[in-house]
């Protein structure tokens, strides 16, 4: 059991260390799920499109 724990751990500190990456910070508190979509807003909102066309995006 500690073992899942501790892996469980080190995949939430790598989630936190990549949203730090991106300025978000607040991330105490938070489960794994909240920051998994975290880290997926914030992945999106710094898609560069290179089409003109898909400028809207």
């Amino acid at each position: 059991m500690k073992l899942a724990y501790t892996q469980e751990q080190l995949m939430i500190n790598h989630i936190k260390d990549q949203l730090h990456e991106l300025g978000y910070l607040d991330t105490e508190g938070k489960t794994k799920r909240e920051l998994k979509l975290a880290l997926a807003r914030e992945r999106a909102i710094r898609v560069e499109a290179g089409n003109p066309e898909s400028g809207w995006f």
